[in-house]
C-alpha cells in the first residue's frame, strides 16, 4: 500500500533550500506553532529589508548576486529608464515599451 505522501507534488529546489535554511535557523525540525510564527515573522522582516535595499539601489553585494551579464545589463537599463521616468522625461507607458520590447 503506497504512502499518502506519494501523491503530493515534489517541492522545487529553491523551496527546499529555503525550508532547509529555516530549519537550520530554528535548530530543530518540529516547532511549536508560535515559535514557527515568530521565525516566519523574522524571515519576513529580513526580506522586507532586502526588498527596500533593492528598491533604493543600496543593496549590499553580499546580499544580491548578479546571476549573469544579461541580468546585469537589464538591471542597468532599468536604473537608466527609472531615472528618466522620475525626472519626468518619460511616461510610465513609454518606459515599459522601451524596457520590454
Amino acid at each position: 500500500m503506497p504512502l499518502a505522501t506519494a501523491f503530493l507534488p515534489v517541492p522545487r529546489n529553491h523551496l527546499e533550500g529555503w525550508h532547509n535554511r529555516l530549519i537550520r535557523k530554528a535548530d530543530k525540525s518540529h516547532l511549536r506553532f508560535y515559535k514557527l510564527l515568530q521565525l516566519l515573522i523574522t524571515e519576513h522582516s529580513a526580506m522586507d529589508t532586502l526588498v527596500g535595499q533593492l528598491r533604493s539601489g543600496n543593496a549590499i553585494s553580499g546580499n544580491l548576486k548578479l546571476l549573469s551579464s544579461v541580468y546585469s545589463e537589464k538591471h542597468q537599463r532599468v536604473k537608466q529608464y527609472m531615472g528618466k521616468y522620475t525626472s519626468d522625461r518619460r511616461t510610465l507607458a513609454s518606459m515599459y515599451v522601451t524596457l520590454y520590447k
